[in-house]
């Protein structure tokens, strides 16, 4: 569970990367690609940000249902 937590994160943090790379390629001051990163999460309805929490927690609900399924097969 932990590799796949780890590939997770590197994924999330290497998408992170990319976006602020791509704004600085584009001339886009380093303060300003990151600040639209919380104009973006600011402006967030809750309904848009009850999915997005769904998505990033469904990979790890995913895992821990897995877990336990074989834990009860084994017993």
């Amino acid at each position: 569970m932990f590799k796949i937590f780890c590939i997770y994160v590197l994924l999330a943090v290497l998408t992170f990367i990319l976006i602020v790379a791509v704004d600085l390629l584009a001339g886009i001051p380093l303060h300003a690609s990151l600040h639209s990163f919380y104009d973006v999460f600011s402006t967030t309805s809750p309904g848009v940000a009850i999915v997005m929490v769904f998505y990033v927690v469904l990979p790890l609900l995913i895992r821990i249902v897995k877990t336990l399924r074989r834990g009860s097969n084994h017993s």
